[in-house]
């Protein structure tokens, strides 16, 4: 089956892919739209069975044009919004939508609805055929996702076949299916992992043959897979419910890696865990990366993520801690500009992506670590840039504080950086202004020829870059709190 998300936000998009896929809903492909002209194009050539539709995206002029493509092409509709108007619900009646929901969603109201619009489907698909074979795939499918299914009249076994890449679905599709095990199994793709079905009650024999073929598809193929086979004290043995709990072992490969057949004794129960960074650790992590210590980052990550026992937690929760980490870094990037790196925000996304969507927990931390890596030292090197580029202002102005009219401009030009960002920039290094740096310079050098020189004050005050001798002995006396001859004169009596 295949799934339109039709929606403006990616975010929301995203986001809400990422929940099919984790849900295990049974979508051969799961198609994104960000405009009314792609949404209208999609129905019209891919005909999905179920729509994810923003109402906010519509207009009155395309209302009319997407109402009639929605009753010859697409089955189930779920109408999402923003706004809580009567409007909006008077659209959502019209276009038959099977539920109208707020933003922000509810991942498990919309989880809830995907499969209710799906075993509708399914059930309309059973009404309209008359076939009701073992073999075929539609009667399987609903007894996977519909708990109350009609019992089938021999006894199976399922196991579950979990690539580590969905890119290699395809050919492992075609292994399983043309696979010489023992007995027939059928072979139910998803939309990023196979079911299959063994025509035995036989625990042993099936545990065998998924580790015969576990080892022969590692040997001749490419990309790990892990095979995942219900818990021997599950109480109900009907296809739902064993398909149920290998959901869940499943997940035990995010954790233990791929390449071999988890086959538990007891049912799989997360244990609970915060999902986000308490203060103190939110402290914690922004003292490592203001100190840049990626020693303490790894040792961090490692502790806390590659170390874990059983219980598990439930790797969505895991997953949302990780996110909470990665906000930590994305705030460092934007306390250092680091944001307006197209290249470094690309490597972000890929990150985060890489959170949302690896089957791995021990790639996604390494992939975290990598980027860190990469942040602190695009830190590093912007400060020794930003030390060198306030150098060079700093020794321009001692070579050039003479002239009266030296403007800020005119520093800038000499490291050809923007005049603005040199202020900013010295301000920030120096904890002082532009102008307070040239004036601590001149009353430097002018102290210097007071106690060295009898030359007259007016000529001392040009030699230092003021063209009006009364300017120089005003900013001179505020300085150091005595008139330049004051000055002059008591050091000369010292």
């Amino acid at each position: 089956m295949k799934l339109l998300i039709a929606d403006r936000d990616e975010t929301e998009r995203l986001g809400i892919r990422w929940l099919v896929a984790s849900s295990s809903l049974p979508f051969s492909s799961v198609l994104l739209a960000s405009t009314l002209e792609e949404t209208l194009s999609i129905i019209e050539s891919e005909r999905p069975h179920v729509l994810i539709l923003e109402l906010d995206m519509m207009n009155e002029n395309s209302f009319s044009d997407i109402k009639w493509r929605l009753a010859d092409y697409v089955k189930k509709v779920v109408a999402t919004t923003t706004e809580a108007t009567f409007a909006r619900a008077m659209e959502g009646i019209e276009l038959q939508v099977e539920k109208l929901l707020m933003k922000p969603l509810s991942p498990m109201q919309l989880q809830s609805i995907l499969k209710k619009s799906l075993v509708d489907i399914e059930s309309q698909r059973s009404k309209e055929s008359s076939v009701e074979k073992l073999d075929d795939h539609h009667f399987l499918y609903h007894a996977l996702f519909v708990k109350d299914s009609p019992a089938l009249n021999e006894n199976l076994s399922l196991f579950l076949v979990q690539p580590e890449y969905s890119r290699v679905l395809k050919p492992l599709h075609h292994s399983l299916q043309s696979y010489p095990f023992q007995y027939p199994v059928t072979v139910l793709p998803l939309s990023d992992r196979i079911i299959c079905l063994y025509p035995s009650s036989d625990r042993n024999l099936v545990i065998d043959e998924a580790r015969r073929f576990l080892r022969d598809w590692h040997d001749s193929s490419e990309g790990s897979i892990g095979i995942s086979l219900p818990a021997t004290a599950l109480n109900e043995n009907s296809i739902y419910h064993q398909y149920q709990d290998v959901k869940k072992g499943v997940e035990l490969f995010f954790y233990k890696g791929f390449r071999h057949v988890m086959a538990l004794e007891e049912p799989v129960n997360w244990r609970y865990l915060d999902p986000f960074l308490s203060p103190s650790e939110q402290a914690e992590w922004e003292n490592m990366l203001k100190k840049k210590d990626q020693r303490g980052m790894k040792d961090w990550m490692y502790g806390s993520f590659l170390h874990i026992t059983p219980p598990y937690p439930d790797p969505g929760l895991l997953k949302t801690r990780l996110t909470s980490i990665l906000a930590q870094v994305r705030r460092y990037m934007k306390t250092h500009h680091l944001d307006e790196d197209d290249l470094l925000e690309e490597r972000y996304q890929g990150v985060f992506e890489s959170i949302l969507h690896h089957r791995l927990l021990y790639k996604i931390v390494q992939d975290m670590l990598l980027f860190m890596s990469l942040v602190v030292e695009e830190v590093e090197e912007k400060e020794i840039d930003h030390y060198d580029v306030v150098e060079g202002c700093l020794s321009y102005m001692k070579t050039h504080f003479a002239n009266p009219s030296l403007s800020l401009v005119e520093v800038a030009q000499s490291v050809n950086r923007n005049p603005s960002y040199i202020s900013t920039l010295i301000k920030d290094r120096k904890e002082r202004s532009y102008r307070e740096i040239l004036l601590r310079i001149r009353m430097k050098e002018a102290k210097v020829l007071l106690e060295s020189s009898k030359e007259p004050i007016q000529q001392i005050a040009e030699h230092v870059g003021f063209s009006q001798a009364n300017h120089f002995s005003r900013k001179f006396k505020e300085a150091t709190g005595v008139s330049p001859s004051t000055y002059r004169n008591q050091k000369l009596r010292s």
